[in-house]
């Protein structure tokens, strides 16, 4: 994922970057066994001296955005977004019925993606893997 310096409140344009990104997209976690989807709405900023970050808040199928956080803990997880890219590519990957093409940046200077990250054929996601 691009490395950018986070202010020390946080940085509205690369939370919605993020988003607009990952917001969505599913994987598996082997370690678990679960399905994780990617909430389209928020992330969670985890602010340390001298490197703030924004990570991936995941949850799983039953997640209730009605309901506190604290009383569904067993519901969602933060993730590294590094780890979780890896993860979101080998799913999308090993489901490819989905639709969802996932590209290392490096493959996109093809002439079947636009320069958007699109895929010419099909919906297409970017991704650091």
């Amino acid at each position: 994922m691009e490395q950018e310096d986070v202010w020390p409140k946080g940085c509205p344009v690369f939370k919605q970057r993020i988003l607009k990104k990952y917001g969505s997209l599913k994987f598996f976690d082997p370690d678990e066994d679960k399905v994780f989807l990617v909430h389209q709405d928020r992330t969670s900023f985890q602010k340390k001296k001298g490197a703030n970050s924004y990570e991936l808040f995941c949850t799983l199928d039953n997640f209730d955005c009605i309901i506190d956080d604290a009383n569904q803990e067993d519901m969602w997880e933060v993730w590294f977004c590094d780890v979780a890219i890896e993860e979101i590519a080998k799913y999308y990957n090993k489901h490819q019925e989905l639709g969802v093409v996932v590209y290392k940046e490096s493959e996109i200077n093809g002439s079947d993606v636009d320069e958007g990250g699109k895929d010419n054929k099909t919906s297409g996601v970017l991704g650091d893997v």
